[in-house]
């Protein structure tokens, strides 16, 4: 009697074991470990990623807004445009910031891209095509959205 009552309990445990053995490998296939997705390039760079590049692009450029010129004491190279722009004081219309965050209406570099009356010097970027209307929205939208750094 104690040795069915010995294999009984044997013949449980090693049940048991296997049926952990099983579920442990069901799990495995029906729940397979979570792999987090690699952020793609445009989430990586934000939505105003474009807006550094029109800068660097357009006004980051010898002879104009690259570290060596400075035009206007102003370096919009990548990495430096959001640091010599947000609520920077204008060297040209003292009294008016180049991009006053969440205003872009009173924003004198968005006035210089477009040409507006009341400017001092020239529409920007001076000898090169003046940038496209999608360009421009941009600019805009960033300086809207609050003038955020770039990524």
């Amino acid at each position: 009697m104690r040795l069915q009552r010995a294999l009984m309990i044997y013949t449980c445990l090693a049940f048991v074991l296997v049926l952990c053995v099983l579920i442990y490998r069901e799990r495995k296939a029906l729940f397979p470990p979570r792999v987090r997705p690699k952020p793609t390039l445009p989430s990586i760079m934000g939505p105003f990623a474009p807006v550094s590049e029109i800068f660097v692009a357009n006004c980051a450029i010898s002879l104009c807004h690259d570290p060596e010129s400075r035009a206007g004491q102003l370096v919009l190279s990548s990495g430096q445009s959001h640091g010599n722009l947000v609520n920077v004081k204008s060297l040209q219309k003292p009294g008016e910031k180049l991009v006053s965050p969440g205003e872009p209406h009173h924003s004198y570099l968005l006035a210089k891209i477009r040409g507006e009356r009341g400017i001092k010097g020239s529409r920007m970027p001076i000898g090169k095509p003046t940038l496209s209307p999608e360009q421009e929205k941009a600019i805009e939208e960033w300086i809207a959205a609050g003038a955020r750094k770039f990524p």
